[in-house]
């Protein structure tokens, strides 16, 4: 992927996290997320309003 960005610098809202869930008997963790992206960064030239869940299973700790 060519063009990566960073959410500051393609949005007018923060994004938004919510409905975090991890289930440390089956390392399943889930999430909702919802952004927009403004007209000025996007082919379309309109605002794009990106939502949805992710659900992911963790196969290991990462550690720093």
């Amino acid at each position: 992927m060519d063009d990566a960005h960073t959410f500051t610098e393609i949005q007018e809202q923060e994004p938004e996290f919510s409905d975090f869930a991890f289930d440390p008997d089956t390392y399943n963790f889930t999430f909702s997320y919802d952004f927009m992206v403004d007209e000025e960064n996007n082919s379309s030239s309109n605002k794009i309003q990106i939502s949805g869940e992710a659900n992911v299973f963790v196969k290991e700790e990462i550690e720093d």
